[in-house]
């Protein structure tokens, strides 16, 4: 038998999930829209080699896809090698699915509502510290995946060692990584407001002392 504790977790959840996934379908792609500025800055800054043109979000079908217009300004060197030279006149256009983009920030905050607290406080002290940590771990999904595109396109083969490592976290994005990431850093935020939340016991004795 599940104890009332367990059920009203369940029910928590559900509730919890139910609302986040429809928030998630009216605002999703606004807030997805209100990211674009800093995946651009972000994907920038990986690589001063290519020059972004438009980094914009469209509707295709059941699909919410981001597109990337670019071209290389640079050479790039692979190995002390010329691999690629930089052609003004050549555009490349990539894409990514956004559909899910906002998944880890559904399922850290569903575990935030659902998950037992010692007070009703330890809620929002959670989403104060969960909710901003969420929402930077997109910066380590969409923006990285479009970047693996960038440079599989241009240099292909000649992919250096690190490098790989992009490939190798693109790869792991791709098999639902990110809602591993969201379980793993949620897990982490309840057991930190947990940590901070002062127990309601401990408070009712330490005021039955002072009353004393």
């Amino acid at each position: 038998m599940m104890s009332s504790s367990m059920i009203t977790a369940f029910l928590r959840c559900i509730v919890a999930a139910s609302l986040l996934l429809w928030l998630n379908y009216a605002y999703g792609l606004k807030i997805i829209e209100a990211l674009l500025p800093l995946m651009r800055r972000e994907i920038m800054w990986l690589d001063d080699n290519y020059q972004i043109f438009s980094l914009s979000l469209t509707r295709e079908a059941v699909n919410a896809i981001i597109h990337l217009d670019f071209t290389i300004t640079h050479f790039i060197v692979v190995n002390d090698h010329v691999i690629v030279q930089p052609d003004p006149h050549t555009h490349y256009v990539i894409g990514a699915y956004a559909t899910n983009m906002l998944l880890p920030v559904v399922i850290g905050l569903t575990l935030f509502f659902a998950w037992p607290s010692k007070r009703n406080s330890e809620y929002l002290l959670r989403i104060l510290i969960g909710l901003p940590v969420l929402l930077l771990t997109l910066l380590c999904d969409t923006p990285l995946v479009l970047y693996n595109q960038i440079w599989k396109i241009t240099a292909g083969a000649s992919m250096s060692h690190d490098f790989y490592l992009i490939a190798a976290w693109n790869d792991f994005l791709q098999m639902n990584g990110q809602c591993v990431i969201a379980l793993f850093l949620a897990a982490m935020v309840i057991a930190l407001a947990s940590s901070i939340t002062p127990d309601g016991n401990s408070v009712g004795k330490t005021r039955r002392r002072t009353e004393h």
